[in-house]
């Protein structure tokens, strides 16, 4: 089966003294085959972790990226993937969902 899995991560600067702009965060959103959501749960988080990433910017700042949680998995109705397939839905309040423009 196929599942939608919803991955938190997080940019930090571990070495730099000033917080002001941390932290940075992407949701992603990937696909993962699975027999089970308990399964599907555990394939994600692999995934992310083999995603965590750090680097020296062009600023020669330390840069990370981590994941921070799976937060969610969705098991896709559609068997036969094809452009259009809903991978992910949500419903959202009036709170701010934190988006850039």
């Amino acid at each position: 089966m196929w599942y939608s899995a919803a991955l938190l991560f997080e940019r930090i600067h571990p070495t730099r003294t000033d917080r002001a702009k941390e932290p940075l965060w992407e949701e992603s959103v990937i696909l993962v085959d699975a027999l089970t959501e308990e399964d599907a749960r555990e394939k994600a988080e692999m995934f992310g972790k083999k995603e965590a990433i750090s680097f020296r910017a062009i600023s020669g700042e330390q840069v990370e990226w981590r994941l921070v949680e799976v937060m969610d998995t969705h098991e896709i109705q559609d068997r036969d993937l094809k452009s259009g397939t809903e991978v992910f839905s949500r419903f959202l309040d009036d709170r701010p969902t934190g988006s850039h423009p």
